[in-house]
C-alpha cells in the first residue's frame, strides 16, 4: 500500500521502497520526537522508519503480519498468505513480490523452506496479537 509522508523540514522528496506499515507510525514519531524508546508498551509490531527518511536500508529487520482479509507476513519481498475465504488449514500461498507484484506465481512448493520459516514466525505473531488482543500484554489499572 502507497503512502506519502511530508516534512520539507526533515525529508527531502524521494521515493522510497522500504516496506512500511501504519503499525510504524509510533514508533517513528518516539524517535522523530527524542522521546525515549522505553516510554511505549514494549509489545508492539511497529519500528520506527526514521532512518527511511535519511536513506533506503538494504532490507526491513522485522517483517510485517497482517489480519485483515486473511493472514499474511511481508518479509521485504517474500509474502506468506491465507485469504479468510480460505479453510482455516489450507495451505498458505508464497510469493516473491519484486518479482510477482500482483502475486500469480505460488511459490510455496518451489522455496518451502521460506514458506516454513515464514509461516512459523507468522504462527508466533499470530498468537501474540492475541495474547494482547486478550490483554495479557499490559498492565492492570485500577477502575
Amino acid at each position: 500500500m502507497p503512502g506519502i509522508i511530508e516534512w520539507p523540514a526533515g525529508i527531502k522528496p524521494r521515493v522510497s521502497n522500504y516496506p512500511a506499515s501504519t503499525n510504524d507510525i509510533f514508533p517513528t514519531l518516539i524517535e522523530v520526537a527524542g522521546l525515549d524508546p522505553n516510554s511505549i508498551n514494549a509489545v508492539h509490531d511497529g519500528i520506527s522508519i526514521a532512518p527511511v527518511f535519511r536513506a533506503e536500508p538494504e532490507r526491513r529487520l522485522r517483517p510485517i503480519g497482517f489480519r485483515a482479509g486473511g493472514l499474511a507476513w511481508l518479509d521485504n519481498n517474500y509474502k506468506l498468505v491465507r485469504n479468510y475465504d480460505a479453510e482455516e488449514d489450507a495451505p498458505f500461498e508464497l510469493y516473491n513480490l519484486a518479482e510477482d507484484p500482483s502475486e500469480q506465481r505460488d511459490l510455496s512448493a518451489e522455496r518451502p523452506e521460506i514458506a516454513k520459516r515464514m509461516a512459523a514466525e507468522l504462527a508466533a505473531w499470530n498468537a501474540s496479537v492475541d495474547r494482547s488482543m486478550a490483554g495479557a500484554d499490559y498492565a492492570a489499572t485500577s477502575r
